[in-house]
């Protein structure tokens, strides 16, 4: 049947109490014994049998009647009180959506949701509207492949919408971002480096009375004898001493020589595939800008640099990878030396020491830098340690240059030293050989230098290969064997 009031659903127990007083013309008030009274219209109130209105002639403040005039004296006073006792929780099935107010249930209200409710297809969503996503690992749709200068936070995903390939940003450092293909393609892209990973290359060199056209590979990982790849281009029937390496990204580079054919230095610029490592080296048709011989050779990602050399100049030549063409000369060194050593960092090309024969053979202990961003000539930004030296073979970490043996002109040496690419000191030393070596020829992988072939004192030629860490001051170590005495060879690596 019908009813008015709460819904019995939700209530355990109904509760009516009556409390009464006898006026005295003063008393006011009047306590409740039912504790549970929610309002004043749930307290009637009657004076010698009159029913009071509530709010006009009483008020409620908690479970305490408070009369506007007090009643009289000897008038009866009555107050039937009800309140409900409910339940905590409402019964099963007895709370459907006609319950609800529109828009009562705001999200300050809803405290959690276990993911076992959640079932179902979800409704469609408009992308636009959603919000608290983080915007680095955001899907990057570009026609070609993610570089390592890209400007993105890591996490970062990279579409190649003409290959379909993608690629995961590990680290998200501007300029030496690193992005793993994350689908079944290859393809590692990161911060290219100077150094190294595979092998190395040997090549040309003085073996008594004229040079020789030898070309040696060999590895980085196995101590063995290096094998032959047949010769370096041009080099003629008495070969080619003094040429000069460059480490390129797909090919390494000889440059240049002193040809025993023609008694003379050369000017032409050969190459080595490293992914095909076909025999012999194939002349790419480029020149320096001068013919010269006996120094040494470094690289940008982009370019190679021959800096200097003999005859005597001070030009630092440059030739593009992406074209076979002549090198021009972009830059000066600060005097004419030769004999010198090379090193990258990558954003710079350092020379350090080296002999200069315009002022009757004076021996150089300047450290210099040029930027290859700019092509500028060089500036001093240090100095070798102890006595000058020249005619060694020049090595480099990411961080810094190192020589390894070389000349003082009286004495030949066996001493490693190093330089900083950042603070830019002077050099320290660093262990040293394995021997002496001087006209040796350097190769860096990701966490060593190498020094292969080189001499001990005039003609006493060597063939073997020595080893040293860029993280530890310690004595090199052997590493296997060219398989020809010679010195004043050339080296690149890959």
């Amino acid at each position: 049947m019908s009813y008015i009031g709460k819904d019995v659903k939700s209530v355990s127990t109904a509760n009516i109490t009556v409390d009464s007083m006898t006026g005295d013309g003063s008393a006011n008030t009047l306590a409740l014994s039912l504790t549970m009274v929610d309002s004043i219209y749930d307290v009637a109130v009657y004076i010698d049998g009159l029913a009071k209105i509530p709010g006009v002639d009483y008020t409620l403040s908690n479970t305490t009647i408070t009369f506007a005039t007090p009643p009289s004296v000897d008038q009866k006073v009555v107050a039937i009180s009800t309140g409900d006792a409910l339940k905590d929780n409402v019964i099963d099935n007895s709370f459907t959506v006609d319950s609800i107010k529109d828009n009562s249930i705001t999200d300050a209200k809803i405290v959690g949701l276990d993911a076992s409710k959640l079932t179902g297809a979800l409704p469609a969503i408009d992308g636009s509207a959603i919000t608290g996503i983080d915007g680095t690992a955001a899907i990057i749709q570009q026609s070609y492949n993610p570089t390592y200068g890209a400007d993105v936070g890591e996490g970062s995903i990279w579409q190649n919408t003409s290959t379909g390939q993608f690629y995961v940003c590990t680290d998200g450092t501007l300029g030496a971002n690193i992005w793993i293909n994350v689908g079944t393609g290859g393809g590692l892209i990161q911060p290219w480096t100077y150094q190294g990973e595979i092998s190395a290359h040997t090549f040309g060199g003085y073996i008594a009375h004229y040079g020789t056209d030898m070309l040696k590979k060999w590895n980085f990982a196995s101590n063995t004898t290096a094998s032959s790849k047949g010769s370096i281009s041009g080099a003629g029937g008495r070969g080619t001493d003094g040429p000069i390496g460059v480490s390129g990204t797909t090919h390494g580079y000889v440059c240049g020589g002193f040809s025993a054919d023609t008694g003379g230095s050369v000017s032409k610029i050969s190459k080595i595939a490293h992914a095909t490592e076909s025999e012999s080296s194939v002349n790419t048709g480029g020149h320096l800008s001068s013919s010269r011989h006996n120094t040494e050779g470094t690289s940008s990602e982009l370019a190679g640099y021959v800096i200097s050399g003999s005859p005597a100049t001070t030009s630092i030549d440059k030739f593009s990878y992406a074209s076979d063409s002549s090198a021009a000369q972009v830059a000066n060194q600060g005097s004419p030396a030769y004999h010198t050593h090379a090193h990258s960092s990558g954003s710079h090309g350092y020379c350090s020491g080296g002999i200069d024969w315009t002022t009757g053979g004076t021996k150089l202990t300047t450290i210099q830098k040029f930027d290859f961003a700019s092509d500028s000539d060089t500036t001093s930004v240090g100095d070798l340690a102890g006595a000058a030296r020249y005619m060694g073979a020049g090595c480099n970490s990411t961080t810094h240059g190192y020589l390894a043996g070389g000349s003082t002109g009286p004495a030949r040496l066996s001493t490693i030293d190093k330089f900083a690419f950042a603070n830019e000191n002077d050099s320290v030393g660093h262990g040293d050989l394995a021997g002496i070596r001087y006209g040796n020829a350097g190769h860096s992988s990701i966490t060593e230098g190498f020094s292969s072939v080189g001499g001990t004192a005039y003609n006493g030629k060597q063939h073997d290969i020595h080893k040293f860490s860029f993280s530890s001051n310690s004595t090199a170590a052997t590493h296997g064997s060219v398989g020809m005495s010679v010195y004043i060879s050339g080296g690149h690596h890959y």
